[in-house]
């Protein structure tokens, strides 16, 4: 069992497999990647579409690494993850979010 995760990754659309990490409950440490580069034009973006300061530490830089998974370490029990996503992305609320969608547009 892990403790908690690191995700170096590019920008996400939605970030499914991430959402699914924190599902399980498992604090990440994540270097944010904030540009993507689709032939030639630069668009902003992310790593994590789907974030709050309860699943863990999001970095900006690898030179931040060491003192953020110092942070994370330390405040492992603080993190919740789990809780964000029945929070904000269990299957009701996004069918919810959706019909609202549809009704509006």
């Amino acid at each position: 069992t892990s403790t908690f995760g690191i995700i170096l990754d590019k920008t996400e659309s939605q970030g499914i497999a991430i959402q699914e990490i924190l599902g399980l409950n498992l604090p990440l440490l994540v270097c944010d990647y904030k540009e993507n580069n689709f032939h030639g034009e630069n668009f902003q973006g992310t790593s994590v579409p789907y974030w709050s300061d309860e699943c863990g530490v999001k970095i900006n830089d690898l030179k931040d690494l060491e003192t953020a998974l110092d942070e994370l370490i330390e405040n492992i029990e603080s993190f919740s993850p789990e809780n964000f996503i029945k929070q904000n992305l269990s299957f009701d609320i996004c069918k919810n979010n959706l019909i609202e969608y549809m009704n509006t547009n």
